[in-house]
């Protein structure tokens, strides 16, 4: 956002606006107000508060997370990147205000910790995903919505897997999942041509383009859709970051040795 106000013009502002009163209704409705989730905004800043529902446990976190995806991939397409923080806790929130530890949390871990374009997931928001999965699923973990929903960073922690928006729209019949996973990578290589030096805001968009490549390797497996040299440099695509579901399959016991003579 610094980088982007110091050449805004009018014309740009108003566009720039109009987009986002658009996406801001895949995070608000008013038909929500009271029972499901309360959303204010400031400048470039959105803050969601959603009540805990102890009978339904998992799916706040899981419609939050859905709707923050929509909100994150029709934003990246348009060429604007966003990082954020889903935290749990005591929160307060009416039509003007917001308030609460949780909020504290979650400005904390966009400000200090998510860095680069991801919406990360607090400690304990995270047990509260891991609980849900295995709560549900048992072993079989892995086979959850969580390994979709959510995807492991290098630095072991989890945030919001928006690129599987793409899937969720070809499953609609919205589209084929190629097709946005193709303006993702326009738009992604068109700003690491922008910034083709080392610097902060290279290395958010290298980033982007490191998670991009792992997710379709892991959905699609197509060598079109890859961001490979010359837009990253050499060591860029030597040494892609490693990226993980969040569940992973048990290894099977091993079978005891056979000890018969």
């Amino acid at each position: 956002t610094k980088e982007a106000v110091k050449g805004m013009t009018d014309a740009g502002l108003q566009q720039q606006i109009e987009l986002l009163d658009e996406l801001n209704r895949t995070l608000h409705d008013a038909s929500w107000e009271g029972r499901f989730q309360r959303m204010l905004t400031f400048s470039d800043s959105i803050a969601l508060a959603v009540p805990i529902n102890g009978t339904a446990f998992g799916s706040e976190l899981g419609m939050l997370s859905d709707s923050i995806a929509t909100y994150q991939f029709q934003l990246a397409i348009s060429g604007r990147f966003l990082r954020g923080g889903i935290s749990t806790g005591d929160i307060y929130a009416d039509y003007a205000h917001i308030t609460g530890p949780a909020l504290v949390e979650a400005v904390v871990l966009e400000e200090h910790t998510a860095i680069v374009p991801r919406v990360l997931l607090s400690d304990e928001a995270i047990q509260y995903a891991l609980a849900a999965g295995y709560g549900s699923y048992g072993r079989e973990a892995y086979t959850s919505e969580w390994n979709r929903t959510f995807m492991v960073d290098a630095d072991g922690r989890a945030f919001v897997n928006y690129l599987d928006t793409a899937l969720t729209a070809e499953q609609d019949d919205i589209g084929p999942a190629e097709h946005f996973l193709q303006q993702h990578k326009d738009v992604v290589v068109a700003a690491l041509a922008t910034y083709p030096d080392p610097s902060r805001i290279r290395e958010k968009y290298a980033w982007v383009a490191q998670y991009h490549n792992a997710f379709c390797a892991q959905h699609l497996q197509s060598d079109s859709l890859q961001i490979t040299d010359p837009d990253l440099t050499l060591l860029e695509d030597m040494f892609p970051r490693p990226f993980r579901p969040l569940f992973e399959p048990e290894p099977d016991s091993a079978d005891p040795a056979d000890t018969s003579q």
